[in-house]
């Protein structure tokens, strides 16, 4: 087809006036795109003008060198189009130039300001959208490169750095756009290796050096995104470990889970001789990622600990828990069950049981911590009794954990002690537990059978002051301990039912509280203007009901004395 065929058909297409078209076709192309891309009003928009160019068959008269960086950053509808159309049918070389023009120009910027993104109002992608393109573009124009005297890790080698270096700097993106770059750079490693295989210079030091430069390329790929990729790997480990606890309904998985993208990124990986097993002998923050979305694969105890500073490293900074907690649910969890049951090395135990609470004490998702809470449930569990004791002392008076969190606490004190008071009398194993001993009372009395603070109820404290405070969840928690305890400990392996601690739990909490809950509630009977209204009588019931059942089960051994 002729330049002036060429010429016309765009002019009937996009009814174009003789004017516009009267210059050099590429020059014409790059007034209607530059447009296009700055002027809400422009003449033609960039879906007529990339249908325009495909009917007229001139994508060759497009210039990457000037067009390209206006399109990548442009979130108009056809920018993606033109883009694509430029990689296949624009020379290769050119359209790499621009790419990495574009690189250095966000380079450039974060240079200034670490923290800076693109446009907060629109006006162009995000970073993580256009180094997504970006990513994309190489993919479709290194393989069409032509073969040159340079080999081909010395034509890649600055590409990939270039990338690395942005993905590293830039802000973190959402989880689909995470998502987004880990997909297009798998695709980018697996087409820049089948391209530098086709080389004549494909030997050994070659394919070594081209394999050291993707295998990098893709571990900082996942490195800077999978913080944020949404895959739901803990709430599938929470499932097959605490399936009692899991109400599912209808499509649920289906909705919840998404596709896992890092299996694209394990598929690229067997390209360049990534395994489990290299993993496994090369610690890193990426081999880690990699290992915790692996198809089937289960850490060990002893590779655990391998990776235990990238582990406590993650918590502390709140990266990736998606995959910490999955594989520590799916290493720790099913110890429990062994026979006998394994107790966890210190080392690990210790940073987890106070990292743990802390975390779990403050996340924003409601799952998370409750699967954080779980989690360090099976933890202490795998603890020797008096370490677990002490842990347990230690992070229900620690001033620094969350109100919620020390109410949490109290429903792992209570499991720790219904759990020694299941084995028999006169076993070795209840011997040795210190939870069915009178030093669990001797160091959790002052704790859990007494108010917070102990002189709480001898002050002017309204009810509104008192219900708006996290004191009366924590309240029904020990009462509630307080009852089972008593019920449970028929032999009176803690002392629970020495006459002499009945009364002093009686006189520092159970009539204090009760006299207190009858001035309330007559107070708040003569207000109408209460703050809680039904939800006060709801909570004030509450702890009436346990305080009747103590107060039952303390009359009934009174009597039995």
């Amino acid at each position: 087809m002729t330049t002036q065929h060429i010429r016309n058909n765009l002019r009937e297409e996009l009814r174009l006036s003789d004017e516009h078209m009267d210059v050099d076709i590429s020059i014409a192309l790059i007034a209607l795109i530059t447009s296009a891309v700055r002027d809400s009003e422009s003449t033609c928009t960039l879906e007529q003008i990339v249908r325009a160019v495909e009917n007229a068959d001139a994508a060759t008269y497009l210039e990457p060198l000037t067009l390209l960086p206006l399109l990548i950053p442009c979130p108009r509808l056809g920018s993606e189009e033109i883009i694509s159309l430029m990689n296949r049918a624009c020379s290769a070389k050119e359209v790499i130039m621009a790419a990495m023009e574009v690189l250095e120009n966000i380079n450039r910027v974060l240079d200034i300001d670490d923290d800076a993104d693109a446009d907060a109002e629109g006006g162009t992608l995000s970073f993580p959208q256009q180094i997504c393109r970006l990513i994309q573009i190489f993919n479709q124009s290194i393989p069409r490169l032509p073969k040159r005297k340079k080999s081909p890790s010395e034509v890649v080698r600055p590409l990939f750095s270039e990338l690395q270096s942005i993905m590293s700097r830039a802000p973190t993106g959402n989880a689909v756009e995470n998502r987004a770059i880990l997909t297009a750079a798998s695709a980018l490693v697996t087409s820049a290796y089948g391209w530098a295989k086709s080389d004549p210079a494909f030997d050994g030091d070659e394919k070594s050096t081209i394999t050291i430069i993707l295998t990098t390329f893709l571990g900082a790929a996942l490195e800077a995104c999978a913080i944020h990729i949404e895959a739901n790997l803990a709430q599938a480990a929470f499932k097959e470990n605490f399936s009692r606890l899991v109400i599912s309904s209808p499509g649920q998985d289906h909705s919840s889970r998404n596709e896992d993208v890092v299996h694209d990124v394990w598929k690229a990986g067997h390209l360049l001789d990534l395994t489990i097993d290299t993993c496994e002998r090369n610690p890193s923050l990426g081999s880690f990622i990699l290992l915790a979305h692996a198809p089937s694969y289960k850490f060990s105890v002893p590779i655990l600990t391998v990776f235990f500073p990238i582990i406590i490293m993650c918590i502390r900074s709140n990266k990736i828990l998606d995959e910490v907690i999955s594989v520590l649910i799916r290493t720790i969890v099913p110890l429990k069950s062994h026979s006998p049951r394994s107790e966890l090395s210190l080392d690990l135990l210790v940073p987890l049981a106070h990292l743990l609470p802390l975390v779990a004490g403050v996340h924003p998702d409601p799952s998370t911590r409750h699967q954080l809470y779980r989690l360090l449930s099976s933890v202490l569990t795998l603890a020797p009794s008096m370490f677990r004791l002490q842990l347990l002392q230690e992070l229900l008076t620690d001033a620094d954990s969350s109100p919620q969190m020390r109410i949490a606490l109290v429903g792992l004190l209570r499991e720790a002690v219904l759990e020694a008071l299941a084995a028999p009398p006169d076993s070795a194993q209840s011997k040795q537990n210190v939870f069915a001993s009178p030093i669990f009372l001797h160091t959790f009395a002052q704790i859990i059978l007494r108010p917070d603070p102990p002189d709480l109820f001898t002050k002017a404290i309204s009810a509104d002051d008192f219900l708006d405070s996290p004191e009366p969840l924590r309240l029904v928690e020990c009462l509630a301990l307080y009852y089972v305890l008593l019920m449970k400990d028929v032999r009176n392996r803690t002392g629970i039912r020495d006459q002499d601690n009945l009364r002093n739990v009686r006189v520092s909490l159970l009539d204090p509280l009760r006299s207190r809950i009858t001035i309330w509630s007559n107070d708040m009977s003569k207000e109408a203007n209460s703050a809680h209204g039904d939800e006060s009588a709801t909570q004030f019931g509450i702890l009436d009901m346990w305080l009747d059942r103590i107060f039952d089960v303390v009359d009934d051994l009174a009597h039995a004395q």
